[in-house]
Protein backbone atom coordinates (compact mmCIF):
# COMPACT_ATOMS: atom_id res chain seq x y z
CA UNK A 1 0.00 0.00 0.00
CA UNK A 2 1.01 3.59 -0.49
CA UNK A 3 2.38 4.77 2.85
CA UNK A 4 2.26 8.05 4.73
CA UNK A 5 5.85 8.60 3.59
CA UNK A 6 4.67 8.73 -0.01
CA UNK A 7 2.06 11.36 0.85
CA UNK A 8 4.85 13.33 2.53
CA UNK A 9 6.83 13.03 -0.68
CA UNK A 10 3.92 14.57 -2.56
CA UNK A 11 4.00 17.45 -0.09
CA UNK A 12 7.76 17.88 -0.57
CA UNK A 13 7.24 17.81 -4.33
CA UNK A 14 4.58 20.50 -4.00
CA UNK A 15 6.92 22.56 -1.83
CA UNK A 16 9.55 22.21 -4.57
CA UNK A 17 6.97 23.85 -6.82
CA UNK A 18 5.40 26.32 -4.37
CA UNK A 19 8.57 27.90 -3.00
CA UNK A 20 10.09 28.62 -6.45
CA UNK A 21 6.70 29.98 -7.52
CA UNK A 22 6.78 32.42 -4.62
CA UNK A 23 10.29 33.43 -5.66
CA UNK A 24 9.06 34.09 -9.20
CA UNK A 25 6.01 36.00 -7.96
CA UNK A 26 8.16 38.27 -5.82
CA UNK A 27 10.99 38.84 -8.28
CA UNK A 28 9.40 39.12 -11.74
CA UNK A 29 7.73 42.50 -11.15
CA UNK A 30 11.08 43.84 -9.90
CA UNK A 31 12.97 42.43 -12.89
CA UNK A 32 10.41 43.77 -15.38
CA UNK A 33 10.47 47.22 -13.80
CA UNK A 34 14.28 47.30 -13.65
CA UNK A 35 15.18 46.15 -17.18
CA UNK A 36 11.98 46.80 -19.17
CA UNK A 37 9.83 44.57 -21.38
CA UNK A 38 12.19 44.38 -24.36
CA UNK A 39 15.31 43.43 -22.38
CA UNK A 40 13.29 40.96 -20.33
CA UNK A 41 11.97 39.52 -23.60
CA UNK A 42 15.55 39.08 -24.85
CA UNK A 43 16.44 37.39 -21.55
CA UNK A 44 13.46 35.00 -21.92
CA UNK A 45 14.29 34.40 -25.58
CA UNK A 46 17.90 33.55 -24.69
CA UNK A 47 16.72 31.03 -22.12
CA UNK A 48 14.37 29.46 -24.66
CA UNK A 49 17.19 29.08 -27.18
CA UNK A 50 19.49 27.66 -24.51
CA UNK A 51 16.78 25.18 -23.54
CA UNK A 52 17.62 23.33 -26.74
CA UNK A 53 20.28 21.74 -24.53
CA UNK A 54 17.47 19.81 -22.87
CA UNK A 55 17.09 17.80 -26.06
CA UNK A 56 20.08 15.80 -24.78
CA UNK A 57 17.86 14.38 -22.06
CA UNK A 58 15.95 12.33 -24.64
CA UNK A 59 14.09 10.40 -21.95
CA UNK A 60 17.23 9.74 -19.90
CA UNK A 61 15.96 11.17 -16.61
CA UNK A 62 12.66 9.27 -16.76
CA UNK A 63 14.26 5.89 -17.44
CA UNK A 64 17.22 6.60 -15.16
CA UNK A 65 14.84 6.81 -12.19
CA UNK A 66 13.41 3.44 -13.24
CA UNK A 67 16.88 1.88 -13.61
CA UNK A 68 18.08 3.13 -10.22
CA UNK A 69 14.83 2.11 -8.52
CA UNK A 70 15.15 -1.40 -9.97
CA UNK A 71 18.80 -1.63 -8.83
CA UNK A 72 17.73 -0.67 -5.31
CA UNK A 73 14.88 -3.22 -5.20
CA UNK A 74 17.26 -5.94 -6.48
CA UNK A 75 20.11 -4.71 -4.25
CA UNK A 76 22.41 -4.64 -7.28
CA UNK A 77 25.46 -2.42 -6.79
CA UNK A 78 26.59 -3.22 -10.34
CA UNK A 79 23.36 -1.85 -11.86
CA UNK A 80 23.58 1.20 -9.61
CA UNK A 81 27.13 1.89 -10.80
CA UNK A 82 25.97 1.42 -14.39
CA UNK A 83 23.27 4.04 -13.83
CA UNK A 84 25.84 6.39 -12.32
CA UNK A 85 28.07 5.96 -15.37
CA UNK A 86 25.16 6.85 -17.63
CA UNK A 87 24.52 9.96 -15.55
CA UNK A 88 28.17 11.03 -15.72
CA UNK A 89 28.30 10.60 -19.47
CA UNK A 90 25.10 12.55 -20.05
CA UNK A 91 26.33 15.43 -17.87
CA UNK A 92 29.73 15.42 -19.59
CA UNK A 93 28.21 15.39 -23.09
CA UNK A 94 25.82 18.21 -22.16
CA UNK A 95 28.76 20.26 -20.81
CA UNK A 96 30.66 19.87 -24.09
CA UNK A 97 27.58 20.82 -26.12
CA UNK A 98 26.90 23.80 -23.84
CA UNK A 99 30.46 25.07 -24.27
CA UNK A 100 30.24 24.69 -28.05
CA UNK A 101 26.90 26.48 -28.07
CA UNK A 102 28.30 29.37 -26.02
CA UNK A 103 31.15 29.82 -28.50
CA UNK A 104 28.71 29.63 -31.44
CA UNK A 105 26.28 32.14 -29.88
CA UNK A 106 29.00 34.68 -29.11
CA UNK A 107 30.32 34.38 -32.65
CA UNK A 108 26.95 34.89 -34.34
CA UNK A 109 23.95 37.20 -34.12
CA UNK A 110 20.88 36.32 -32.10
CA UNK A 111 17.48 37.74 -33.00
CA UNK A 112 16.23 39.97 -35.76
CA UNK A 113 14.83 43.48 -36.08
CA UNK A 114 17.20 44.67 -33.35
CA UNK A 115 20.03 47.17 -33.32
CA UNK A 116 23.68 46.25 -32.78
CA UNK A 117 23.60 46.95 -29.04
CA UNK A 118 20.58 44.70 -28.57
CA UNK A 119 22.23 41.95 -30.61
CA UNK A 120 25.34 42.12 -28.43
CA UNK A 121 23.22 42.01 -25.27
CA UNK A 122 21.18 39.14 -26.69
CA UNK A 123 24.31 37.11 -27.43
CA UNK A 124 25.66 37.56 -23.91
CA UNK A 125 22.34 36.68 -22.26
CA UNK A 126 21.94 33.62 -24.48
CA UNK A 127 25.48 32.44 -23.68
CA UNK A 128 24.88 32.80 -19.94
CA UNK A 129 21.54 31.04 -20.34
CA UNK A 130 23.36 27.98 -21.66
CA UNK A 131 25.30 27.85 -18.37
CA UNK A 132 22.09 28.11 -16.36
CA UNK A 133 20.28 25.48 -18.42
CA UNK A 134 23.29 23.13 -18.18
CA UNK A 135 23.30 23.42 -14.38
CA UNK A 136 19.54 22.82 -14.26
CA UNK A 137 19.85 19.85 -16.61
CA UNK A 138 22.74 18.35 -14.59
CA UNK A 139 20.81 18.80 -11.35
CA UNK A 140 17.80 17.03 -12.90
CA UNK A 141 20.05 14.08 -13.77
CA UNK A 142 21.45 13.95 -10.22
CA UNK A 143 17.94 14.23 -8.77
CA UNK A 144 17.07 10.91 -10.48
CA UNK A 145 19.07 9.21 -7.73
CA UNK A 146 17.17 11.15 -5.04
CA UNK A 147 13.83 10.19 -6.65
CA UNK A 148 14.72 6.52 -6.78
CA UNK A 149 15.30 6.65 -3.01
CA UNK A 150 12.10 8.73 -2.59
CA UNK A 151 14.20 11.56 -1.10
CA UNK A 152 11.92 14.32 -2.35
CA UNK A 153 12.88 16.55 0.57
CA UNK A 154 16.40 16.77 -0.89
CA UNK A 155 15.00 17.62 -4.31
CA UNK A 156 12.85 20.36 -2.78
CA UNK A 157 15.91 21.92 -1.14
CA UNK A 158 18.02 21.89 -4.32
CA UNK A 159 15.32 23.13 -6.66
CA UNK A 160 14.24 25.86 -4.26
CA UNK A 161 17.85 27.02 -3.87
CA UNK A 162 18.31 27.14 -7.65
CA UNK A 163 15.08 29.07 -8.14
CA UNK A 164 15.90 31.49 -5.32
CA UNK A 165 19.23 32.29 -6.95
CA UNK A 166 17.78 32.78 -10.43
CA UNK A 167 14.88 34.96 -9.31
CA UNK A 168 15.24 36.67 -5.93
CA UNK A 169 19.04 36.93 -5.88
CA UNK A 170 18.97 37.92 -9.56
CA UNK A 171 16.50 40.74 -8.91
CA UNK A 172 18.50 41.94 -5.88
CA UNK A 173 21.70 42.01 -7.93
CA UNK A 174 19.93 43.99 -10.66
CA UNK A 175 19.01 46.66 -8.12
CA UNK A 176 22.47 46.68 -6.55
CA UNK A 177 24.21 46.89 -9.95
CA UNK A 178 21.86 49.56 -11.34
CA UNK A 179 20.13 47.26 -13.84
CA UNK A 180 23.27 45.61 -15.24
CA UNK A 181 21.59 42.39 -16.34
CA UNK A 182 24.74 40.75 -17.76
CA UNK A 183 26.83 41.06 -14.58
CA UNK A 184 23.85 40.10 -12.40
CA UNK A 185 23.07 37.05 -14.53
CA UNK A 186 26.74 35.99 -14.61
CA UNK A 187 27.04 36.18 -10.81
CA UNK A 188 23.98 33.94 -10.48
CA UNK A 189 25.67 31.23 -12.53
CA UNK A 190 28.50 31.03 -9.98
CA UNK A 191 25.92 30.43 -7.25
CA UNK A 192 24.11 27.88 -9.45
CA UNK A 193 27.25 25.79 -9.89
CA UNK A 194 27.75 25.77 -6.11
CA UNK A 195 24.27 24.24 -5.70
CA UNK A 196 25.24 21.49 -8.15
CA UNK A 197 28.37 20.71 -6.11
CA UNK A 198 26.35 20.57 -2.88
CA UNK A 199 23.85 18.18 -4.53
CA UNK A 200 26.68 15.76 -5.40
CA UNK A 201 27.82 15.86 -1.77
CA UNK A 202 24.32 15.12 -0.48
CA UNK A 203 24.03 12.20 -2.88
CA UNK A 204 27.26 10.69 -1.58
CA UNK A 205 25.96 10.95 1.99
CA UNK A 206 22.62 9.27 1.18
CA UNK A 207 24.12 6.36 -0.76
CA UNK A 208 27.01 6.11 1.73
CA UNK A 209 29.44 5.85 -1.17
CA UNK A 210 30.64 7.98 -4.04
CA UNK A 211 28.65 6.37 -6.84
CA UNK A 212 30.12 8.85 -9.31
CA UNK A 213 33.72 7.87 -8.72
CA UNK A 214 35.57 5.85 -11.32
CA UNK A 215 36.65 6.42 -14.90
CA UNK A 216 34.27 6.46 -17.85
CA UNK A 217 35.31 3.68 -20.23
CA UNK A 218 34.18 2.16 -23.52
CA UNK A 219 31.79 -0.11 -21.65
CA UNK A 220 30.08 2.95 -20.15
CA UNK A 221 29.66 4.47 -23.60
CA UNK A 222 28.14 1.24 -24.95
CA UNK A 223 25.78 1.14 -21.96
CA UNK A 224 24.73 4.72 -22.67
CA UNK A 225 24.11 3.86 -26.34
CA UNK A 226 21.83 0.98 -25.34
CA UNK A 227 20.13 3.21 -22.79
CA UNK A 228 19.39 5.89 -25.41
CA UNK A 229 17.98 3.21 -27.68
CA UNK A 230 15.64 2.03 -24.91
CA UNK A 231 14.63 5.61 -24.09
CA UNK A 232 13.83 6.55 -27.69
CA UNK A 233 10.05 6.74 -27.34
CA UNK A 234 10.23 8.66 -24.05
CA UNK A 235 12.87 10.90 -25.59
CA UNK A 236 10.69 11.79 -28.55
CA UNK A 237 7.94 12.90 -26.19
CA UNK A 238 10.48 14.95 -24.23
CA UNK A 239 11.65 16.64 -27.41
CA UNK A 240 8.07 17.45 -28.36
CA UNK A 241 7.49 18.88 -24.88
CA UNK A 242 10.52 21.14 -25.21
CA UNK A 243 9.38 22.28 -28.66
CA UNK A 244 6.01 23.24 -27.21
CA UNK A 245 7.36 24.89 -24.04
CA UNK A 246 10.42 26.67 -25.43
CA UNK A 247 10.20 26.46 -29.20
CA UNK A 248 7.01 28.52 -29.21
CA UNK A 249 8.81 31.35 -27.42
CA UNK A 250 11.51 31.32 -30.09
CA UNK A 251 8.83 31.30 -32.81
CA UNK A 252 6.98 34.19 -31.17
CA UNK A 253 10.23 36.09 -30.86
CA UNK A 254 10.88 35.85 -34.59
CA UNK A 255 7.34 36.63 -35.74
CA UNK A 256 6.35 39.22 -33.14
CA UNK A 257 9.55 40.49 -31.41
CA UNK A 258 11.04 40.37 -27.89
CA UNK A 259 8.14 42.31 -26.36
CA UNK A 260 5.70 39.53 -27.31
CA UNK A 261 8.10 36.94 -25.88
CA UNK A 262 7.97 38.79 -22.55
CA UNK A 263 4.15 38.75 -22.63
CA UNK A 264 4.01 35.05 -23.47
CA UNK A 265 6.73 34.13 -20.96
CA UNK A 266 4.99 35.86 -18.06
CA UNK A 267 1.61 34.35 -18.99
CA UNK A 268 3.11 30.91 -19.51
CA UNK A 269 4.97 31.07 -16.18
CA UNK A 270 1.81 31.42 -14.09
CA UNK A 271 -0.60 29.34 -16.17
CA UNK A 272 1.78 26.37 -16.44
CA UNK A 273 1.81 26.03 -12.65
CA UNK A 274 -1.39 23.98 -12.73
CA UNK A 275 0.35 21.36 -14.83
CA UNK A 276 3.36 21.52 -12.53
CA UNK A 277 1.15 20.93 -9.47
CA UNK A 278 -0.40 17.83 -11.01
CA UNK A 279 3.02 16.55 -12.05
CA UNK A 280 4.36 17.10 -8.52
CA UNK A 281 1.58 14.94 -7.06
CA UNK A 282 1.68 12.17 -9.66
CA UNK A 283 5.46 11.93 -10.12
CA UNK A 284 6.11 10.45 -6.67
CA UNK A 285 4.21 7.27 -7.54
CA UNK A 286 6.42 6.58 -10.59
CA UNK A 287 9.43 5.01 -8.80
CA UNK A 288 7.03 3.10 -6.53
CA UNK A 289 5.23 1.54 -9.49
CA UNK A 290 8.62 0.81 -11.07
CA UNK A 291 9.68 -1.08 -7.93
CA UNK A 292 6.32 -2.90 -7.82
CA UNK A 293 5.80 -1.89 -4.18
CA UNK A 294 2.08 -1.09 -4.34
CA UNK A 295 -0.84 -2.91 -2.78
CA UNK A 296 -3.42 -1.98 -5.41
CA UNK A 297 -3.95 -2.99 -9.01
CA UNK A 298 -2.40 -0.63 -11.55
CA UNK A 299 -5.87 0.23 -12.88
CA UNK A 300 -7.23 1.16 -9.45
CA UNK A 301 -4.23 3.31 -8.61
CA UNK A 302 -4.35 4.99 -12.04
CA UNK A 303 -8.03 5.88 -11.62
CA UNK A 304 -7.30 7.55 -8.26
CA UNK A 305 -4.52 9.67 -9.67
CA UNK A 306 -6.50 10.51 -12.81
CA UNK A 307 -9.46 11.68 -10.70
CA UNK A 308 -7.18 13.82 -8.54
CA UNK A 309 -5.57 15.29 -11.67
CA UNK A 310 -8.94 16.15 -13.23
CA UNK A 311 -10.26 17.81 -10.07
CA UNK A 312 -7.08 19.85 -9.53
CA UNK A 313 -6.77 20.84 -13.18
CA UNK A 314 -10.38 21.90 -13.66
CA UNK A 315 -10.33 23.89 -10.42
CA UNK A 316 -7.03 25.64 -11.14
CA UNK A 317 -7.73 26.52 -14.74
CA UNK A 318 -11.36 27.37 -14.10
CA UNK A 319 -10.25 30.00 -11.58
CA UNK A 320 -7.57 31.31 -13.95
CA UNK A 321 -9.98 31.52 -16.88
CA UNK A 322 -12.44 33.54 -14.78
CA UNK A 323 -10.08 35.71 -12.76
CA UNK A 324 -6.81 35.54 -14.67
CA UNK A 325 -6.75 39.19 -15.67
CA UNK A 326 -7.21 40.29 -12.05
CA UNK A 327 -4.46 37.93 -10.88
CA UNK A 328 -2.01 39.16 -13.50
CA UNK A 329 -2.95 42.77 -12.71
CA UNK A 330 -2.12 42.21 -9.04
CA UNK A 331 1.14 40.55 -10.04
CA UNK A 332 2.65 42.51 -12.93
CA UNK A 333 0.45 45.59 -13.27
CA UNK A 334 -2.18 46.95 -15.65
CA UNK A 335 -0.16 47.19 -18.87
CA UNK A 336 1.24 43.67 -18.84
CA UNK A 337 -2.05 42.12 -17.65
CA UNK A 338 -3.89 43.82 -20.52
CA UNK A 339 -1.38 42.40 -23.00
CA UNK A 340 -1.65 38.92 -21.49
CA UNK A 341 -5.48 38.89 -21.44
CA UNK A 342 -6.00 37.46 -24.99
CA UNK A 343 -3.77 34.43 -24.35
CA UNK A 344 -5.10 33.45 -20.91
CA UNK A 345 -7.98 31.29 -22.17
CA UNK A 346 -6.06 29.35 -24.86
CA UNK A 347 -3.16 28.68 -22.47
CA UNK A 348 -5.60 27.48 -19.79
CA UNK A 349 -7.23 25.10 -22.28
CA UNK A 350 -3.87 23.79 -23.48
CA UNK A 351 -2.54 23.10 -19.99
CA UNK A 352 -5.83 21.62 -18.78
CA UNK A 353 -5.58 18.75 -21.26
CA UNK A 354 -1.83 18.40 -20.71
CA UNK A 355 -2.35 18.13 -16.95
CA UNK A 356 -4.92 15.36 -17.05
CA UNK A 357 -2.59 13.40 -19.37
CA UNK A 358 0.18 13.32 -16.74
CA UNK A 359 -0.93 10.15 -14.85
CA UNK A 360 -1.21 8.23 -18.12
CA UNK A 361 2.33 9.11 -19.12
CA UNK A 362 3.89 7.91 -15.83
CA UNK A 363 1.83 4.74 -15.50
CA UNK A 364 2.48 3.71 -19.11
CA UNK A 365 6.21 4.35 -18.76
CA UNK A 366 6.43 2.39 -15.50
CA UNK A 367 4.41 -0.69 -16.46
CA UNK A 368 3.25 -0.86 -20.07
CA UNK A 369 6.02 0.46 -22.30
CA UNK A 370 6.04 3.68 -24.26
CA UNK A 371 4.29 2.91 -27.55
CA UNK A 372 1.22 5.00 -26.74
CA UNK A 373 3.37 7.83 -25.37
CA UNK A 374 5.36 7.83 -28.61
CA UNK A 375 2.21 7.88 -30.72
CA UNK A 376 0.88 10.77 -28.61
CA UNK A 377 4.07 12.77 -29.11
CA UNK A 378 4.17 12.22 -32.86
CA UNK A 379 0.45 12.93 -33.21
CA UNK A 380 0.83 16.16 -31.21
CA UNK A 381 3.70 17.58 -33.25
CA UNK A 382 2.04 16.55 -36.55
CA UNK A 383 -1.25 18.18 -35.58
CA UNK A 384 0.55 21.30 -34.36
CA UNK A 385 2.50 21.72 -37.60
CA UNK A 386 -0.63 21.10 -39.67
CA UNK A 387 -2.56 23.77 -37.78
CA UNK A 388 0.40 26.15 -38.03
CA UNK A 389 0.39 25.76 -41.81
CA UNK A 390 -3.33 26.56 -41.90
CA UNK A 391 -2.83 29.61 -39.66
CA UNK A 392 0.15 30.79 -41.70
CA UNK A 393 -2.16 31.69 -44.54
CA UNK A 394 -4.33 33.73 -42.18
CA UNK A 395 -1.46 35.41 -40.36
CA UNK A 396 0.58 34.29 -37.39
CA UNK A 397 1.05 36.31 -34.23
CA UNK A 398 1.15 35.86 -30.48
CA UNK A 399 -2.57 35.05 -30.20
CA UNK A 400 -2.62 32.79 -33.25
CA UNK A 401 0.31 30.68 -32.06
CA UNK A 402 -1.30 30.30 -28.63
CA UNK A 403 -4.64 29.13 -30.05
CA UNK A 404 -2.89 26.59 -32.27
CA UNK A 405 -1.31 25.24 -29.08
CA UNK A 406 -4.72 25.01 -27.40
CA UNK A 407 -6.50 23.23 -30.26
CA UNK A 408 -3.62 20.77 -30.61
CA UNK A 409 -3.81 20.00 -26.90
CA UNK A 410 -7.57 19.35 -27.07
CA UNK A 411 -7.48 16.99 -30.05
CA UNK A 412 -4.41 15.04 -28.98
CA UNK A 413 -5.35 15.05 -25.29
CA UNK A 414 -8.74 13.44 -25.94
CA UNK A 415 -7.13 10.76 -28.13
CA UNK A 416 -4.51 10.05 -25.45
CA UNK A 417 -7.08 9.65 -22.67
CA UNK A 418 -9.06 7.13 -24.69
CA UNK A 419 -5.90 5.17 -25.60
CA UNK A 420 -4.61 5.10 -22.01
CA UNK A 421 -7.98 4.08 -20.57
CA UNK A 422 -8.23 1.16 -22.99
CA UNK A 423 -4.67 0.06 -22.21
CA UNK A 424 -4.75 0.28 -18.42
CA UNK A 425 -8.39 -0.16 -17.42
CA UNK A 426 -9.75 -2.48 -20.14
CA UNK A 427 -6.80 -4.82 -20.68
CA UNK A 428 -7.56 -8.48 -20.17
Amino acid sequence: MLSIKNHKNSIFNLLALLLPTICVAVSYPVILKTVGDDVFGMYALGQSIASSLLFLDFGTTILLVKKVANSISENSLEDLQSAANIAKLVILISAVVAMGSIVAVIATNVGNNTNDEQKYLGRLLCALSFVQVWVTFSLNVICCFFKAQSKYDEIAKMQTALSFINTVIFSMLLIMLNGSIVYSFAACQVFNISVLIIACGRLKRIYKTDIFEGVINIGSIKTLARFFKDSFSVGVQGVVGILFSQGQKVLIGFVAGPGSVAIYHVGYTLISKGHAIVNAIVEVVYPIVCRGSIGLTIASLYKRYLLASVVLSVTFYGVLALFGVELFYAWVGRTMSTDIKPIILPLCIAFLFMSISTPGFYFLTASYGNRINLQYALFSITMYLLLMLIMYGIGLGLIGVTWVYAVTSIICGVWFQVAVWKKICYQK
